[in-house]
């Protein structure tokens, strides 16, 4: 029956105190840590990389652990390398959760929005709670995202990667067998103009004039939309 329980990772920003970390991981199943250091410049990155290792001897002999480095305080892409993790991991049929007790200012924002999109369990720990002072592990519930139809999801992996240079371009990438300056070409030419209109006001891609042609790109906040739908998915 043990073997039945899905193993479970958990994602980890890494601030400086091990305790609060610890003190989460006490209170779940842990079979890996991913220990996220060195994205923050107002933290010194030694003391980061110092808890890390704290973590690493503290869960050895108990758990997995890897520890990433990454580079950047952009919030949109600290959430989209969370999905990315979060989808690797459940590729591997792991539940994720994400630690966020030492997460600072721009790595809470990430993982709540990583959360958000992915439906990730997020938790953090609450210090000094209740009569006794115990620390708390309080799990987050994120709010619900508007749910985005499935025509415009089909323009949304069609638009991930490069995006397109014209409307054209993008109906040849998803209806390769219509014919330009036909009937059917138009009709499907009006139905797209009218869904990355309402993308583009969800705030999911990003439209510029080129000439004649409308150039059409996926930003941040729509790959990870993307990313998170399609790794949430049962």
């Amino acid at each position: 029956m043990i073997a039945d329980l899905k193993q479970v990772t958990h994602i980890i920003p890494t601030g400086t105190s091990k305790d609060r970390i610890l003190q989460g991981l006490k209170q779940h199943l842990v079979h890996k840590a991913v220990l996220l250091v060195g994205f923050d410049d107002t933290l010194e990155k030694n003391l980061i990389v110092k808890t890390a290792r704290a973590i690493d001897d503290a869960l050895r002999g108990f758990a997995e652990v890897e520890i990433l480095e990454l580079e950047t305080n952009d919030v949109f892409e600290i959430a989209l390398k969370l999905v990315d993790m979060i989808n690797n991991e459940r590729k591997n049929n792991r539940e994720v959760m994400i630690n966020a007790s030492c997460s600072t200012s721009n790595v809470g924002i990430a993982c709540y929005i990583a959360a958000l999109a992915t439906k990730a369990t997020l938790y953090t720990t609450v210090s000094k709670c209740g009569k006794d002072k115990l620390p708390k592990v309080q799990l987050i519930s994120p709010f619900p995202l508007k749910e985005i139809p499935p025509e415009q999801i089909e323009i949304l992996e069609a638009l991930l990667g490069k995006g397109v240079d014209s409307l054209d371009e993008l109906i040849n990438k998803m209806r390769p067998h219509l014919k330009k300056n036909t009937t059917a070409f138009n009709n499907e030419r009006a139905r797209i103009c009218h869904h990355i209109r309402a993308l583009r006001e969800a705030g999911l891609v990003e439209t510029e004039k080129v000439g004649k042609n409308l150039r059409v790109n996926l930003n941040s906040i729509g790959q990870i939309y993307l990313k998170g739908k399609i790794c949430s998915l049962p």
